[in-house]
């Protein structure tokens, strides 16, 4: 039952989170306990936790909030490793 997972979800959010971690779990994933697109971009950018990434300006290492995986992050992932070779969608 899809409320009973995502009640499960809030308890961790707001009890279990501050000891354990979900950094297994994927935003995306939440989809598949009835959490839609909209509402999953909204959890991720309220989450604390930052995720390693590459300022597309310097080339440098840096750090960001944590999104979903969509399309426009494989793009920008595709961008970035084979600059030319846009796949044709």
């Amino acid at each position: 039952d899809r409320q009973q997972l995502q009640r499960g979800f809030q308890v961790y959010k707001e009890v279990c989170s501050a000891c354990h971690s979900m950094k297994l779990v994927a935003f995306r994933d939440l989809r598949q306990i009835g959490y839609t697109d909209a509402e999953v971009k909204a959890i991720a950018n309220q989450w604390s936790t930052e995720v390693p990434s590459i300022n597309p300006d310097t080339g440098e290492p840096a750090t960001r909030k944590a999104l979903p995986l969509g399309i426009e992050n494989w793009m920008f992932f595709f961008n970035f490793n084979h600059v030319g070779d846009i796949p044709k969608w």
